[in-house]
């Protein structure tokens, strides 16, 4: 891959460096696992608001799938990064 494929990936997918950097002190892991029923509903953002309040009240960083990693921010999330889905 040439250097400017390489830039352009990583803008693309997000700077892990916040990941890594918040991910130093977990010392514990929550999961749902959720059905393709329920990803579809209302399930993954009933997830996700669980997840954001798990992370505001101990820290952390929220994982969703392979690869997309998201800081909770206000009532919303902030997606710190995303890694290309596998074809």
């Amino acid at each position: 891959m040439r250097r400017a494929e390489a830039r352009k990936l990583r803008f693309e997918i997000g700077d892990f460096s916040r990941v890594r950097e918040l991910l130093l002190g977990t010392t514990e892991r929550v999961t749902f696992f959720l059905t393709g029923q329920d990803v579809e509903g209302m399930g993954f953002p009933l997830a996700i608001a669980a997840a954001s309040y798990l992370v505001q009240t101990a820290g952390g960083v929220i994982q969703s799938g392979n690869g997309s990693w998201m800081i909770p921010d206000g009532k919303e999330v902030t997606i710190l990064g995303e890694w290309p889905e596998e074809t």
